[in-house]
């Protein structure tokens, strides 16, 4: 069983590591970005750069036409196969180890749309997904 210190430590480890990654594509697309409009002499060259770069107003209004069920299989399968074995190991030690009482039991309840939002305004993160937003 992994020590809660190793587990905290290992945690901070692989946040700095995060952020440390976040920055430096950050600087990196700003580095290519400047290095592609460092030497355009004027605006019509640098949008057709930008429209090159598929970098312009009118594409925001562009939708890219996604069969929605490809998209739910996509984010319905794990995305490794895991060992059978290993995985009822993992739950069987997560159980035994967990300080949720025995008798608990997991259930779906409705909740309404104004639950939803509440808790989710309840959230107190300020980490930054992949997609650089922030909850």
């Amino acid at each position: 069983m992994l020590s809660p210190n190793f587990v905290r430590n290992l945690l901070r480890f692989t946040k700095e590591l995060r952020n440390q990654y976040i920055q430096a594509k950050q600087r990196a697309k700003k580095s290519y970005f400047e290095s592609i409009v460092e030497d355009l002499k004027d605006s019509r060259q640098l949008w057709r750069k930008l429209n090159n770069l598929g970098i312009n107003i009118k594409n925001k209004d562009k939708y890219i036409s996604v069969d929605s069920n490809i998209l739910n299989e996509l984010f319905s399968q794990a995305p490794t196969d895991i060992d059978t074995n290993v995985k009822h190991e993992t739950i069987s030690k997560l159980a035994n180890n967990s300080k949720i009482c025995k008798n608990d039991m997991f259930y779906f309840t409705c909740v309404s749309p104004v639950e939803v939002h509440q808790a989710i305004n309840e959230i107190k993160s300020s980490v930054i997904g992949p997609d650089g937003i922030c909850m």
